[in-house]
């Protein structure tokens, strides 16, 4: 896995990653978030595993992230969805807001053969389905560096 950020700490296993956030006191939530398993592999260890995070506060409508037992962990599979025929998984801006190869950029970056990121160009592929009641502005991929 990549290497992630305070206030987020990561670990995997051969089987699994796990990723947990203390309680954010600065907006009064009542529990951290520990999240298990929190990722989806890179099988060809490039970048590194897509994390879920979750929410940044569980205080208000997002409570539902505070998980005061292992009993009631969360996974990555929460917002995975299925009809029968395709299976999917949910984005909602405030609960799930995407998967994270890292909360750094810089740790991507550089002209060493470490760097996971190219410095100039860049291809990306992903398939996607909108089915939101309302119209709007939806990001697919993001990266930034100051």
């Amino acid at each position: 896995a990549t290497k992630f950020s305070p206030p987020y700490k990561v670990a995997c296993d051969q089987t699994r990653c796990h990723v947990n956030r203390p309680k954010n006191t600065q907006c009064g939530e009542s529990n951290g978030i520990d999240i298990d398993p929190a990722s989806f592999r890179d099988e060809v260890d490039r970048l590194g595993s897509a994390f879920i995070l979750g929410s940044p506060c569980n205080a208000g409508s997002t409570v539902d992230w505070g998980n005061p037992s292992s009993a009631e962990r969360l996974s990555a599979s929460t917002f995975i969805i299925n009809d029968g025929n395709i299976e999917a998984m949910q984005f909602d801006g405030v609960l799930n807001k995407g998967l994270y190869v890292t909360n750094d950029i810089d740790i991507l970056l550089g002209d060493d053969d470490a760097a996971k990121l190219p410095l100039s160009k860049m291809s990306l592929e992903m398939w996607f389905a909108s089915t939101a009641s309302s119209s709007g502005t939806y990001g697919l991929m993001a990266a930034a560096q100051e």
